[in-house]
């Protein structure tokens, strides 16, 4: 959240596809103040996905005019009261979007948006995709022992994967590197 907010137009390179991260909002009393990154690693830079980018472009031709990227009603930096009134509605849309009869068979997957979740999905979703963990490390602007520690999550999916190798590696022995003692030694 707070590196989001602090975010300036200019932060975003749309021609080189990154995020330029460089500080963080913090709230005294609601009111928004900028400061440094929680450590050195948080000064980073983000390669955008062509989706986002092309999301961003657009964004960036029908928002405020303002220097930031998410601004407050009124182009300044966006305080709490405003920021929680949006994760609010946010938060409702998400809710009746469960209860909508189309989207009942997804119920289990009921959540509720948070930032930390975003971040969690970001990094899980690094992880899905392969990225080693010195990129992802970087990306997340952590150091690795924290990022596999806080938020590294295995997806379900990846289970089940995982769990298929394994049945693989021991079922199909002419497919793997087991060898059958039984039949060597005769």
């Amino acid at each position: 959240m707070g590196e989001a907010l602090a975010l300036l137009r200019n932060d975003i390179d749309l021609e080189e596809g990154i995020i330029k991260v460089t500080k963080a909002t913090e709230f005294y009393k609601s009111k928004p103040k900028t400061k440094t990154t929680k450590t050195y690693r948080g000064i980073r830079d983000i390669p955008i996905p062509e989706e986002l980018l092309n999301y961003l472009k657009q964004y960036q031709k029908t928002a405020k005019n303002s220097l930031y990227l998410f601004p407050g009603h009124a182009g300044d930096p966006m305080g709490l009261s405003e920021l929680n009134r949006i994760w609010r509605s946010a938060n409702k849309r998400i809710k009746n979007w469960f209860k909508h009869k189309d989207n009942e068979k997804m119920i289990d997957h009921k959540f509720i948006l948070t930032f930390r979740l975003l971040r969690h999905t970001y990094c899980t979703g690094l992880y899905d995709a392969g990225i080693d963990e010195v990129s992802a490390a970087e990306l997340m602007g952590h150091d690795i022992n924290i990022m596999r520690k806080v938020y590294t999550h295995l997806s379900n999916e990846r289970k089940k994967k995982t769990i298929a190798k394994l049945e693989t590696l021991y079922k199909e022995p002419q497919k793997s590197n087991v060898v059958d003692l039984k039949k060597e030694s005769n």
